[in-house]
């Protein structure tokens, strides 16, 4: 299966689609379940066998509980489809992807000015006192890190609304399937 940029580009591609028009919403959602659904085994892994005594503060703990019900939601609203539990997902995605734009606008930025205050609060503490080309060199580095994360964020977004307007436009065609009469069956 070829496609050229022309037909990739194209707004006649079909409808519900993600990837340039070759994966289907649904089947897009089920891999944004499999991708939460590993990234949340291994931070549990993570916080049962860490080797420090690291005990995560009430905030972060809240935001954990947050992200498994989000994926509990998504998960119920796949196997349904329903179109309501998939809401969180897209709340959720927007958050993050707004989190990680900002994140890669201020990276890159800082890689032209490394001594502003935004290019301070992203430091480590043990580079304070190191050279503007070596802090150059850790804000492209994170420049390069988050901007791929930032898309897959945006990539989540997208899907999860064309899962929403996918299921909205099933349970609408269901419902008109289910208005029309039935056809009579009258022998004469």
């Amino acid at each position: 299966m070829v496609f050229s940029l022309s037909e990739m580009c194209s707004r006649t591609r079909i409808p519900f689609t993600t990837c340039f028009g070759v994966v289907h919403v649904r089947n897009a959602l089920l891999t944004i379940i499999i991708l939460q659904l590993l990234g949340e085994i291994i931070e549990t892994l993570q916080y049962i066998f860490a080797q420090s005594a690291y005990v995560p503060d009430f905030l972060e703990f809240l935001f954990e509980v947050i992200e498994s019900l989000v994926l509990v939601s998504t998960i119920y609203g796949w196997w349904k489809e329903k179109k309501e539990f998939i809401v969180p997902l897209f709340i959720q995605s927007m958050l993050a992807t707004m989190v990680t734009l900002l994140s890669t606008v201020l990276f890159f930025v800082s890689m032209f000015f490394p001594y502003t205050a935004a290019a301070e609060a992203f430091i480590p503490p043990g580079m304070i006192e190191d050279s503007a080309s070596t802090r150059r060199v850790f804000f492209l580095m994170c420049f390069i890190f988050v901007t791929p994360i930032a898309a897959l964020f945006g990539w989540f977004v997208m899907t999860s609304l064309g899962a929403y307007q996918y299921y909205d436009h099933k349970e609408k065609l269901e419902a008109f399937r289910r208005s029309r009469p039935l056809p009579s069956l009258n022998v004469r």
